[in-house]
């Protein structure tokens, strides 16, 4: 018959034994997952540059401001720096004061920047039935106590090429193809296969009341990015954002 002594021994070299297996699973995992967010995160290197908005109708100077009825165009450029080509997703928002508390208000509408300025002019007079607007999503902050509303806009980018020499690059037309709405002078397209050149027409509601009038506008860009793999299937959980930009 066992002892006391010698089942506790047995008893205490399983447990220890037990530890050591967990300990080697865990420390395996563990290193898999921390490479793994590593190569991920190490990958992608981008950045937003040259971001601005341009007031079209007005002859104030000042570069982000509300006047009624004025089309304003936002750009940006976006620009792979790393080794590897990576896939981009863009996130526009722009934002602006509730002064009149209009629930139902809207203050900005998005276009293709290529678009006439007439031709938006006259889409928006259509109201349900227009049919050139960028469908966005409206959005609320607050900012130091104040409410703002906004518009936003999420969208797939370019996939750009890195600096290996693989050439993977394809573009994401965001103008518009429609004959007889174009503005055959603006071209904010690009063929460049490391940068991304974006831009939209930004139309300020022409029946806005006048509390609007030269209140500022907030325009914040989000780039995400992932490392471009053939033939690879993406998923929502591996975009990274690379880059926040804000203005004014």
């Amino acid at each position: 018959m066992m002892s006391k002594k010698k089942r506790i021994v047995i008893i205490s070299a399983i447990v220890v034994a037990c530890f050591i297996i967990i300990g080697i699973v865990y420390a395996f995992f563990s290193d898999t997952v921390t490479k793994h967010n590593k190569f991920k995160l190490g990958s992608v290197d981008i950045e937003d540059i040259n971001l601005s908005i341009k007031q079209e109708f007005s002859s104030q100077t000042a570069h982000a401001i509300l006047e009624p009825g004025d089309i304003d165009t936002v750009s940006w450029t976006t620009k792979n720096n790393g080794a590897s080509a990576v896939k981009t997703r863009q996130t526009l928002e722009i934002y602006w004061e509730d002064v009149d508390l209009d629930a139902s208000k809207q203050v900005l509408f998005l276009y293709p920047a290529n678009m006439k300025k007439t031709e938006i002019l006259a889409d928006f007079a259509k109201g349900t039935q227009a049919q050139y607007q960028i469908k966005t999503q409206a959005v609320t902050r607050e900012v130091e106590g104040k409410t703002q509303k906004g518009i936003k806009y999420e969208f797939l980018g370019d996939t750009l090429n890195g600096t290996d020499g693989k050439d993977v690059a394809s573009e994401a037309n965001y103008n518009s193809t429609t004959e007889g709405i174009i503005d055959s002078e603006i071209t904010t397209d690009d063929t460049k296969k490391k940068e991304d050149d974006v831009a939209f027409r930004v139309l300020v509601n022409p029946n806005l009341s006048y509390l609007y009038q030269k209140k500022p506008i907030y325009v914040k860009i989000t780039t995400e990015g992932m490392q471009y793999l053939e033939g690879m299937q993406y998923q929502e959980g591996q975009w990274v954002v690379v880059d926040t930009q804000e203005i004014p």
